[in-house]
């Protein structure tokens, strides 16, 4: 608003400073001008709606002088210099709007017209073009071709209406199978108990680890099966007989088979089989402790299997995993391919090699992923001949330090009752711990 109204008080006095230089003399008429006649009025510009131009202030860009004859040369159109500020306050508003009105922004124009007209008429020293200078400038338009555009009836537009069943989707088959691994290679400082099943002593040594599981999944049908194997190496330094020795060694294979009876429940049947790769013997001495086969265990059972699977939607990556086995009936077979092993460490009554035990069996393991970096994971055995029980225990919380550097601390609680104590002297109770950091890739 205050743009326009310094504008118009600049044309003012430009035109008030034009009409005291022409006051002693009397308007010179068209044909003593030494400019081509003048436009016609109704060639400006006029309303910004029915133009369809931009609104601005033609006074604002370089003026161009019309080539055309049109009422100013035949004197029927005039301005007298006093009569601009009367209409300039006519259409200056008195108060900013929200919205502009469209009757004042038209007089604006209708204004700036007339003013343009008389500008030419008195000073055409202040024109910069000629509408002849401009034209070789004009837009060449020729090369562009109309273009018929047919209209089509109602009856021919429904043929054209794609209808939903008509589109042809992707069809997706559903993913049954599931692939999953864990692999590790670490640094571990390792306690193990004298009376520990397999063998071995306390010591550091390096260890790996592997685990890959395949399960098949659908609305009724629940197979999981897990390929795990574990070895960790050391240098025993104070072993005269064994320069390395074997701490744990573990290779098992295990299957679980359900279908589903209600909600999360499934009947379900379960079967899993432990033994180890290399032979382990007992420090300072050739006295083997455990090999290959030496002893193979395998137990198997039928019940209900309980499933649960929760995300968090507040915390990234924090989620919880439980499987629950209860097996009224199970059986076990402990056989050993050799007999010049320790078995009564591992539970064989004197001089047999092979043992069927009958009785009941509970599993249960649970994966809690606290966030994106730390978790925990335990899993609990225990089965009971009602003569003899043994119970596994192992827990381990995980620590990522980045994608492939992790740190684990480990604890492996066994009672075995079934085993043979010398002297009747020591415990059931049997412990493996472990810290570990390195290497750690999950897929």
């Amino acid at each position: 608003m205050k743009i326009r109204y310094l504008l118009s008080i600049f044309l003012f006095c430009c035109f008030m400073g034009a009409t005291g230089a022409m006051a002693t003399k009397p308007v010179l008429p068209l044909s003593q001008l030494q400019n081509p006649p003048l436009a016609d009025t109704d060639s400006l510009p006029t309303s910004p709606i029915v133009s369809g131009r931009l609104l601005m202030n033609y006074l604002q860009l370089p003026l161009v002088a019309e080539n055309s004859s049109g009422p100013l040369a035949a004197g029927l159109w005039q301005i007298t210099m006093p009569e601009i500020p009367s209409r300039l306050q006519q259409v200056r508003r008195t108060e900013p709007l929200p919205v502009p009105d469209l009757s004042d922004m038209i007089a604006e124009v209708e204004l700036t017209r007339r003013v343009l007209t008389e500008l030419q008429y008195r000073r055409l020293d202040l024109f910069t073009y000629s509408r002849t200078e401009l034209e070789p400038f004009t837009p060449d338009y020729s090369y562009i071709k109309p273009q018929n555009i047919q209209l089509i009836d109602g009856g021919a537009l429904s043929d054209r209406i794609i209808r939903p069943e008509k589109i042809r989707g992707i069809e997706l088959k559903p993913r049954y199978w599931f692939f999953s691994m864990e692999t590790m290679l670490q640094f571990s400082q390792n306690y193990i108990s004298e009376n520990w099943y397999k063998g071995g002593s306390s010591n550091l040594n390096i260890m790996f680890g592997n685990l890959i599981v395949r399960q098949y999944r659908n609305k009724k049908i629940r197979w999981k099966n897990e390929l795990e194997n574990k070895l960790s190496v050391f240098n025993a330094a104070k072993d005269t007989v064994n320069r390395y020795r074997v701490a744990e060694d573990l290779l098992r294979l295990r299957s679980n088979f359900g279908y589903k009876a209600f909600k999360q429940w499934y009947y379900s049947f379960d079967a899993e089989m432990r033994t180890q790769l290399f032979t382990n013997r007992a420090e300072n001495s050739l006295k083997k402790q455990s090999a290959f086969l030496a002893p193979m265990i395998f137990n198997s059972g039928i019940g209900m299997k309980y499933e649960l699977d929760t995300k968090s939607k507040k915390v990234y990556g924090k989620s919880a995993k439980l499987g629950l086995f209860l097996s009224p009936l199970s059986y076990i077979l402990k056989w050993s391919i050799r007999d010049d092993i320790d078995l009564a460490r591992h539970g064989f009554p004197e001089g047999k090699t092979i043992v069927h035990e009958l009785g009941s069996a509970i599993k249960a393991e649970l994966v809690w992923n606290f966030d994106s970096r730390l978790s925990w994971q335990s899993r609990l055995y225990a089965n009971t001949t009602y003569d003899n029980t043994v119970a596994e225990f192992e827990n381990a919380l995980n620590l990522s330090l980045s994608k492939l550097l992790s740190t684990r601390i480990y604890l492996y609680l066994r009672y075995d009752d079934s085993v043979s104590l010398p002297d009747g002297k020591g415990t059931y109770w049997q412990v493996n711990e472990l810290v570990s950091i390195g290497l750690y890739f999950r897929l």
